[in-house]
């Protein structure tokens, strides 16, 4: 019985549809539902499944809380958390950049500081960034101490092993 709630999801093993509520069309709640029911969609739709939005002036805003929706912490997990699923949606790949970039600063955040010395962080950086045209430029200890970058320094001695 099909009432069209926020995030109230149909599945029938090919395509997965989402309601958004009952609201005004180009309305500010109608973005937040989309936000809350492609959030829904990433906790229903199966691992290692194709996932491709309908094109809509919010689309965008789909797809962002999708990939959003979809970050699970689970680097110290022997079972992985993290689905593994091929977003089909090169229209709005800004805002999958923009997600995925939200999401490898919350990792960042998640990690424990023993396990996120000043060498961790610059490896992880590095790597995400690999394929962007941003140079990265790391300091030593010794450069930090001639421009006073104190507080830098007393957070990397507090996570360094």
């Amino acid at each position: 019985h099909a009432r069209g709630d926020v995030g109230e999801t149909f599945y029938n093993d090919a395509v997965l549809l989402v309601a958004v509520g009952e609201v005004l069309e180009n309305s500010e709640l109608l973005r937040m539902n989309i936000k809350k029911a492609a959030a829904c969609a990433c906790k229903r739709v199966p691992d290692e499944s194709e996932v491709v939005f309908a094109d809509s002036p919010y689309a965008e805003d789909a797809v962002y809380a999708f990939v959003i929706a979809c970050y699970r912490f689970d680097f110290l997990t022997a079972k992985k958390l993290q689905k593994r699923l091929r977003l089909n949606a090169p229209k709005h790949a800004t805002a999958v950049r923009i997600a995925e970039a939200q999401n490898f600063a919350r990792f960042l955040g998640d990690m424990p500081a023993n396990m996120m010395t000043p060498t961790h962080f610059t490896e992880y950086a590095k790597e995400f960034l690999r394929d962007e045209s941003v140079e990265i430029e790391v300091f030593d200890r010794e450069y930090m101490k001639s421009k006073e970058m104190n507080l830098v320094l007393s957070v990397a001695q507090g996570s360094a092993p």
